[in-house]
């Protein structure tokens, strides 16, 4: 079980921490450390490792927690070297502060698990170059070898 906080009215952003900015930080002309400003959720969660145990095929996960997409990765580290699926994952330097990691370090962990290529999902796929992340940015993670064949029907959009 797991505590999730929710900024006002914007489940978009609800969180396992609470955050300094975005909604959190313009609920009611309060701080984000109001509580006032935030409902409290109790909810049951489940590692990915767990949930896809009996899995024998896994093609893609999106990945968009409020910060603990590390967390998630971590939790499906088994799952992610077995079926090897393509990776969409949300990060923001903001969220991942509060959960005391940095962007590039979520980097890290996926390219630890066999992940080479990251590219940054804008208007079209560029590559990630490996500077500091700054705002907001999706990631699509992939395998050169195992994705080949997305990779190169993506090139072409």
């Amino acid at each position: 079980r797991a505590t999730f906080h929710l900024p006002g009215g914007d489940d978009g952003q609800a969180s396992m921490r609470r955050h300094h900015s975005g909604s959190w930080a313009t609920q009611g002309g309060s701080s984000a450390g109001d509580a006032a400003a935030t409902r409290t959720y109790e909810c049951a969660i489940r590692r990915l490792d767990d949930y896809a145990a009996g899995m024998g095929r896994l093609d893609f996960v999106k990945c968009d927690v409020e910060g603990a997409e590390l967390a998630v990765i971590q939790g499906g580290a088994k799952t992610l070297e077995r079926l090897f699926p393509m990776l969409f994952l949300e990060t923001n330097p903001a969220w991942t502060k509060s959960f005391g990691y940095s962007p590039g370090d979520l980097v890290s962990a996926v390219r630890g698990l066999g992940y080479d290529t990251i590219l940054i999902a804008e208007e079209r796929l560029v590559p990630f170059a490996g500077a500091e992340i700054m705002g907001s940015v999706n990631l699509l993670c992939a395998n050169s070898k195992i994705h080949a064949e997305r990779l190169r029907f993506l090139d072409g959009l």
